[in-house]
Order: structure tokens, then sequence, then C-alpha cells
């Protein structure tokens, strides 16, 4: 009977841990370095291919990484290691419809896509009357759409090669910049309990937008489907596809794009 036992927590143990390494990676037949999944190339050849085994697409992604300068650049060198959260498609179009809904309702103007936000930096100029009569003050309004954009994609890439195995050694997560403007987020590796058992549930990494405050409950946050893709310079961990792109920031940047003439 002890035997029957025996056999049977062996048999509970394996099932356990197969369950978790399907958390881990949708991949097969791929190889395995510290529980790292090894894709032979860049962050950048990752992105373009794909994943098939996740179903996801970064296009979107990518279209806003090709057409800031510089961007393409940075990702593409191969001695400066980062670490991406890369972001499918679905992230974009959720975002982008919130904000398209909300322009409609609030009657700022027709839809939008991301190519709207690439133009060229702009100056609009406002004239007020002055403070004594026949004067005039001439203010200038700077709007740089692309900038915008900019800032918000940054913050999905970090300097360094951040994985899990790093972050083990954070328990309350680890605060890191992005690599562009050093704006403050958040990352956090948890292991959920299966069965009852310590650290062999499923794996997840949570990156947050700490919004300028150490206050948590103020943070905006993601949690990822896949972790640990390692490239030829750094590491991809991929977000679920119910994150908004760009942490629900995108109606505050863009609302008004169209209406720079406009002045109260």
């Amino acid at each position: 009977m002890n035997v029957l036992k025996y056999i049977g927590c062996i048999g509970l143990a394996c099932a356990i841990l197969a369950s978790c390494k399907d958390y881990d990676s949708a991949y097969s037949d791929v190889p395995m370095t510290n529980n790292a999944i090894v894709f032979d190339g860049s962050i950048l050849e990752y992105l373009e291919q794909g994943d098939p085994d996740l179903g996801v697409d970064y296009d979107s992604m990518l279209f806003v990484i090709n057409n800031i300068p510089g961007l393409r650049d940075s990702l593409a060198q191969t001695n400066n290691l980062k670490t991406v959260f890369a972001v499918p498609n679905s992230c974009f179009q959720e975002a982008m419809l919130r904000l398209n809904n909300y322009r409609a309702e609030k009657e700022r103007g027709g839809p939008l896509s991301l190519q709207d936000f690439m133009i060229e930096p702009f100056v609009v100029i406002e004239e007020r009357p002055g403070p004594v009569p026949d004067s005039t003050i001439i203010i200038e309004h700077h709007y740089d759409y692309r900038l915008q954009l900019d800032s918000l994609i940054s913050r999905y890439i970090l300097e360094g090669d951040i994985n899990t195995q790093s972050l083990s050694d954070y328990p309350d997560g680890l605060d890191t910049r992005e690599f562009k403007f050093s704006y403050l987020m958040h990352v956090l590796f948890q292991r959920q309990f299966a069965s009852g058992i310590e650290n062999m549930g499923q794996r997840r990494i949570i990156l947050s937008d700490k919004n300028g405050t150490q206050l948590d409950e103020m943070w905006d946050r993601s949690e990822t489907q896949a972790i640990d893709i390692q490239t030829h310079n750094g590491y991809v961990h991929v977000l679920v596809n119910g994150h908004e792109f760009g942490f629900s920031k995108l109606i505050a940047n863009f609302q008004n794009y169209g209406n720079e003439y406009i002045f109260d």
C-alpha cells in the first residue's frame, strides 16, 4: 500500500510539472536554457516573425518602431542588452478603438490611426490681446505627437536582460527605468500555487506603469502570456491580448488631435 501511495505521489508531481511547462511556453521542439526559450535571432527578428505558437503578431508594434527615428536602430544593437514586453496587435486595436470612441462621443473629429501620429512636429501660433491697448501677446503651442507615441512605446523596452531568474531576487518586484526617457516602471515575477504546492504553479511577469507614484494602488498593470524568450540581444516577454497599449493613456495624449487651433 505504501508503494502504491509513493507511485501515486510521483505521478501527481509529474503531472503538475507538465502543466507548469505548458504554461511557461507555448513553444514545442525548441531549445531551452535555464528555463528560458531560446530564439535564434534578435529581438527585432522575433517581433518580425510573429509567434504562431501563441497566435499573435506584432505588426502594430513594429510599425511604431520602424517609424520613430532611431528606435529600430536601438533595438538592433547586439552589444546593448534589452528586455522587451511584446505588445500583440489586439492591444493596439483596443487602445485605438477606445480613443476613437471617445473622440466620437465628444465630437473631437474622425477616427485616427497610428499613421496619424507620425507627422512632423509643428507649432501653432495663438494671438491674444496684450495688457495695453493695441498690443498683442504671441503664444507658441508646440505639438509633437510622434514624441508622445515614442514615450508610450518606450515603456515596453527596458535596459538589461530581465528574466524570471533575475527577478526571483526581488520578491516585491523591481523598479526599473525604460531605456530612452528613464521613465520609472515596475516588474514583478509571480509563481502561483498548484494543488497546494508552492512554486509549482503558473508563472507570470507583471509589468506596471507606476504613473509617477509609489502608491501601488495607483499603478496600471499588465500580465504576460509568455515569458523568458531569450534572443541574441536580450529577453522578450509577451503581454496578454487584453492589455490596452499605452496603459490607457491614448485618450489623454491624443483626444484633441486635429483641434490644435481651438483655444479656450
